[in-house]
C-alpha cells in the first residue's frame, strides 16, 4: 500500500511538473504573440501616419493649384469685363 502511495505521489510530482512546463511553454508563446502583434500594429500605424502625411502634401499642392487657378479666372474675366466696357 505505501509502494502504491509513493508511486501516486511520485507520479502526481511529475505531472504537476509536466503541467508547469507546459504552461510556462504557453506562456511564452503568448508573449511571442503579444510581442508579434504589437509590431504589426506599429508598422501599421507608421504606414498610415506616412500616407496621411502624403495626402495632406497633396492636398496643399492642390489648394495652391485652385488658388492659382481662381485667380488667373478672375483676371481674366475682369480682362473681359474692362474690354467690354470700352
Amino acid at each position: 500500500m505505501e509502494e502504491r502511495l509513493a508511486k501516486l505521489e511520485g507520479g502526481v510530482g511529475e505531472l504537476s511538473k509536466r503541467v508547469e512546463e507546459g504552461l510556462a511553454s504557453v506562456n511564452k508563446r503568448i508573449d511571442d504573440l503579444r510581442n508579434d502583434m504589437n509590431h504589426r500594429f506599429n508598422d501599421l500605424r507608421d504606414y498610415m501616419n506616412g500616407g496621411f502625411a502624403e495626402l495632406s502634401r497633396r492636398i496643399d499642392d492642390l489648394k495652391w493649384f485652385f488658388y492659382i487657378t481662381w485667380g488667373v479666372t478672375w483676371g481674366l474675366l475682369i480682362a473681359m469685363l474692362s474690354l467690354l466696357i470700352r
